[in-house]
């Protein structure tokens, strides 16, 4: 079973077979920066900090918890042993640029 706890539809395509999994939840984590430099004299540039998760459930056997790369990388810090949580890989693009899907998945 596939959980997608991002706030977007994730549509996994890979040869002839097509999976869109609708959100069902939203896993989020805190975010503090700090100001350690400004470039070309007025742009600030921050470092980012990630802390505590929330909306992302205990593993439960049997199933994939799709996340954003940022709730991805704060739990990698965390509890880098979470091999049931993941994100969109290989993304695929329409003839704008948008994102239109992923060709898998990957563990941060």
């Amino acid at each position: 079973m596939i959980i997608n706890l991002t706030p977007h539809d994730i549509t996994i395509t890979t040869g002839t077979k097509t999976l869109t999994v609708k959100p069902s939840g939203l896993a989020r984590c805190e975010e503090t920066s700090e100001e350690i430099k400004v470039v070309e004299d007025w742009i600030p540039v921050f470092r980012a900090t990630y802390g505590k998760i929330s909306g992302l459930p205990e593993p439960k056997e049997n199933t994939i918890y799709v996340v954003s790369a940022r709730v991805a990388q704060a739990l990698k810090e965390t509890n880098p042993e979470r091999t049931d949580v993941m994100i969109p890989s290989k993304t695929l693009r329409d003839s704008e640029g948008n994102i239109i899907g992923c060709t898998g998945l990957s563990i941060v």
